[in-house]
């Protein structure tokens, strides 16, 4: 077949549309399911109200799904207790209403585990508060500083 550009014409896309090598039928078939760059798993579901424009919904949201008997709401976010995305074993699912509650969790994970080596993190809400602390070390340690300063500025 020689090199270059070919347009398809609408009859030849019907025929790649009702080939006999689509879906089930394929050889390279993988049951439908398939996983993305993130390392998410997606299961063909094309019944499903919240599944993609190609059918597609993430198998942790269907488990969680069976698990409560109901449908979730797009906003509802799953914590995967493990970190393993591919563990969507309903034991391993944690169910959060919202991104949100989701991140703060995990805020809240980072903090402890940061403040457990020693480690003081800064974030906005605590920012004074640290600083505070910070200043009554320094006042311990230094109790005198201020009525040396004020004697030597005197001078």
């Amino acid at each position: 077949m020689p090199k270059g550009i070919y347009l398809r014409t609408e009859e030849h896309k019907r025929k790649i549309r009702n080939s006999a090598l689509r879906g089930e039928r394929n050889p390279l078939w993988q049951g439908g399911e398939f996983k993305d760059k993130r390392g998410n798993i997606f299961v063909l579901n094309p019944d499903h109200p919240f599944c993609d424009n190609k059918g597609y919904i993430r198998k942790h949201r269907l488990i969680m799904e069976q698990k409560l008997s109901r449908y979730l709401n797009p906003k509802e976010d799953i914590h995967h207790l493990d970190y393993n995305k591919e563990n969507n074993h309903p034991s391993n699912l944690y169910l959060f209403p919202n991104r949100k509650e989701h991140t703060k969790y995990h805020h809240f994970l980072k903090n402890l585990v940061l403040e457990s080596i020693g480690y003081k993190y800064k974030c906005k809400g605590r920012e004074k508060d640290y600083q505070k602390e910070q200043n009554k070390k320094w006042r311990q340690k230094n109790p005198n500083y201020w009525r040396e300063y004020n004697e030597r500025k005197k001078k």
